[in-house]
């Protein structure tokens, strides 16, 4: 029973050092993965960080709906603070991906055809998210289920994407469209 509070509960260990000794001892966490205080985080996916990446204070990854998903960070990618990706469904993100604070990943909306009943008993669609290597997503942005963000692309502080970016762009606001070309 206290093994398993710990292994729900490690990432809230406030002492850094601590912290990466039991993900190294524990899990065989690459010591070049940063996972700070306040993150919430399955063990499951431990395993599937790559090199150098790092989850900044107070990110919520967490299976929102009951869904069987996982996700995927590739080396070199950050998640920056108070971020929430939900792995309903599946989520990849590629290599040297920036995520900017308070971004919203979602893999899940809710079904809402039938007038007849409250949509919370309608049930859920799940659509897998793809971010490509190369990405920079700005603060308090909301990528919304069964997008792909194509490599090199930019989104705006606050842009809300809706649908697949494009490689090398740049797309801003809600819903995001594009604003300039990278190339």
């Amino acid at each position: 029973m206290m093994r398993d509070m710990i292994d729900q509960f490690i990432c809230i260990i406030p002492h850094t050092g601590l912290r990466r000794w039991c993900m190294a001892k524990r899990w065989g966490i690459k010591p070049t993965v940063r996972i700070d205080r306040r993150v919430r985080i399955p063990l499951k996916i431990l395993p599937q960080l790559e090199d150098d990446v790092v989850i900044a204070e107070g990110v919520i990854i967490g299976d929102l709906e009951g869904g069987n998903g996982s996700i995927t960070i590739k080396r070199n990618s950050r998640i920056s603070m108070r971020s929430l990706l939900d792995i309903t469904g599946n989520i990849e993100i590629g290599k040297d991906v920036r995520i900017g604070p308070e971004v919203f990943i979602y893999t899940h909306n809710h079904k809402f055809d039938d007038q007849n009943n409250p949509i919370y008993k309608q049930g859920i669609v799940i659509k897998d998210v793809h971010i490509e290597d190369d990405v920079w997503i700005g603060a308090k942005s909301i990528i919304l289920p069964g997008v792909t963000v194509g490599e090199g692309s930019i989104i705006a502080a606050g842009g809300v994407v809706t649908r697949n970016v494009e490689p090398y762009t740049i797309v801003a606001g809600n819903p995001a469209k594009l604003i300039k070309r990278r190339r």
